[in-house]
């Protein structure tokens, strides 16, 4: 299996159980070898041979009753400082974003959110515009114990709700 998860989901509190079994046996289907682990606290990381987008898709398309969001991994990096500031700009310019900002969550105390974000905004200087009421993306940095995950979404793109399901199935 992946040295990183391709994804993490968020839970309601205490919902981790549930949530996993949701989610197995969503993409089960797919993936027989899918794996699901609560390392953080109403965290779940997700370990596929499926890439990060269709996991996306699989999870967003029928999402569990008690995840929050999700946040497919486009990149990760291992928890220094340096090696973080590059790799969310090149997956910046790699996107071609004009507009953007850096969300950075703090899920262990390994590295400094604001030197995160900080450090992003500061290198993209004269590439792309830090805005915060109209972005065009957000780019979210998790901070999990051994490394840091990116994902890049359009704003509210992380979301998980089952009222989308219910508008699809009216259809």
């Amino acid at each position: 299996m992946n040295a990183y998860p391709k994804a993490i989901v968020t839970t309601g509190n205490n919902k981790g159980k549930k949530t996993t079994i949701e989610l197995i046996n969503r993409l089960l289907p797919y993936d027989n070898d899918v794996e699901i682990k609560e390392e953080i606290k109403n965290v779940l990381s997700i370990y596929s041979k499926l890439s990060p987008m269709e996991i996306y898709g699989l999870i967003a398309s029928a999402p569990p009753s008690s995840a929050f969001k999700i946040f497919p991994f486009m990149d990760v990096a291992e928890l220094q400082i340096e090696t973080i500031i590059k790799k969310g700009v090149d997956l910046l310019l790699s996107k071609k974003v004009k507009k953007f900002y850096v969300e950075c969550i703090q899920r262990t105390k390994e590295v400094n959110c604001r030197e995160v974000e900080i450090g992003i905004g500061i290198s993209m200087r004269g590439k792309a515009e830090v805005n915060y009421n109209e972005p065009d993306y957000v780019l979210f940095a998790n901070i999990m114990k051994s490394f840091l995950g990116f994902s890049l979404f359009k704003n509210g793109q992380e979301k998980l709700s089952v009222s989308t399901l219910k508008l699809n199935m009216r259809k």
